[in-house]
């Protein structure tokens, strides 16, 4: 299993191929000597200054024990905030590896020193400048860059947990040594460790210690996550919807707009099976599938049984559906569904209705062919009592039961 997730890494990194065969960008990762993740992270950098941005950070978090900690009293608080106001643990520990900080605050001078000769090795190995003094690149810029490159570091806060982050796969708590901002919403997640979790428990708690904020928005503009559609409707002639977009349980965008491409699609289905569009095709269609799928069961014919949704879209496609004025172009009987033949389809429902309608009671009907079992719910009317078995179709040897509410009657 370990092994093939490591393959599925490298396979995402681009440092494998389909076939398993190591790429040219593989062997760029190779030959560095450190973490293939933060290889990845390096050469996926779109210039200098962020390639060399990422190689310090490697290089600090590479070193045990961390070149720097937060300090415990308020007045190395406050000499780092002067120092590096933007709360953000990836850009202070290149601050530190650059150029040693401001007293009172303190480095481990081993740890700075085998950091920094780490940071010369990998940008000789990639032809980069020397360690700069200062914070040379727009932090935001490559920020950008990692969670383009790698977004499953992308995590964002669990809006009742708030200590807590998510990405869908995994939970982070943050640690004591984070400078990471209570208001902020989401971060990367460069480094973290597992401690045991509450005694008389096996779970593991995974504390980030190295996060640096990033914005809901830019999550939303590198389009991660997954977007779903939600309050769709038919308006002036084209379909408007509410369109959320959906990390690890949480909304982090939302906006009101026409749907394109597969969201049209997915739109358009939704309108037509509820009846807001091309009415009665969506009505109809799920009669016929009902229909055929008893049809299929009771080995009348053979074939697949789609879903409605399923069904509906493949056929959109078919039909060319691209844009909502492709829409006008379509009549509801564009949209049936070719299952039991035409000249069957009477025959067939008057002896297996979906619906019975006995003019006091209104009732639904269900089959479970493989126990020949009938069920009828209760729909409407104003009878008070069940059916009578001469009312029925004869469904000769299938048990007959009616059901209104939590009461279940079998029908003789």
């Amino acid at each position: 299993k370990s092994l093939e997730q490591a393959r599925r890494r490298l396979r995402n990194m681009e440092a494998l191929d389909a076939e398993g065969r190591i790429t040219a960008h593989g062997r760029a990762l190779f030959s560095l000597p450190i973490d293939t993740l933060f290889a990845h992270l390096i050469t996926a950098m779109p210039d200098a200054e962020t390639r060399g941005a990422m190689a310090d950070l490697t290089a600090a978090l590479s070193t045990r024990p961390r070149l720097l900690r937060l300090p415990a009293d308020e007045e190395g608080r406050r000499a780092l905030q002067q120092w590096q106001p933007r709360p953000c643990d990836a850009t202070t520990l290149i601050a530190a590896l650059r150029a040693p900080p401001p007293n009172p605050l303190r480095t481990d001078p081993g740890a700075r020193r085998e950091a920094r000769n780490l940071a010369k090795q990998i940008r000789h190995s990639l032809a980069l400048p020397a360690i700069p003094e200062t914070l040379d690149f727009d932090p935001r810029h490559l920020l950008r860059a990692c969670a383009r490159a790698a977004p499953e570091l992308v995590f964002v806060r669990r809006e009742k947990r708030r200590h807590a982050l998510g990405n869908g796969f995994g939970e982070v708590t943050v640690a004591d040594e984070s400078r990471f901002d209570e208001e902020a919403e989401a971060a990367l997640v460069f480094d973290d460790h597992s401690v045991p979790g509450r005694h008389g428990t096996r779970q593991t708690l995974t504390l980030g210690t190295c996060l640096a904020p990033v914005p809901l928005t830019l999550l939303d503009e590198e389009g991660l996550g997954e977007e779903r559609l939600q309050e769709v409707r038919w308006e002036d002639g084209r379909p408007m919807a509410a369109i959320e977009r959906h990390l690890a349980g949480r909304v982090i965008a939302r906006r009101e707009q026409e749907p394109g491409g597969e969201a049209l699609l997915e739109a358009l289905v939704e309108l037509i099976l509820r009846g807001s569009l091309l009415k009665p095709a969506g009505r109809q269609l799920k009669e016929d599938l009902h229909q055929w799928a008893l049809y299929v069961a009771l080995d009348h014919d053979q074939g697949p049984v789609p879903e409605a949704p399923d069904w509906l879209r493949e056929r959109l496609r078919e039909l060319g559906v691209e844009s909502a004025d492709d829409v006008v172009l379509l009549e509801p009987e564009d949209l049936r569904f070719d299952g039991i033949p035409d000249w069957e389809r009477a025959r067939f429902d008057e002896k297996y209705p979906s619906r019975l309608n006995l003019g006091d009671l209104v009732l639904r009907v269900h089959y479970a062919p493989q126990r020949r079992q009938v069920t009828l719910e209760r729909a409407g009317g104003r009878r008070k009592g069940e059916p009578k078995r001469w009312e029925l179709p004869a469904w000769p040897g299938w048990k007959i039961e009616y059901r209104s509410g939590s009461r279940v009657v079998d029908i003789r």
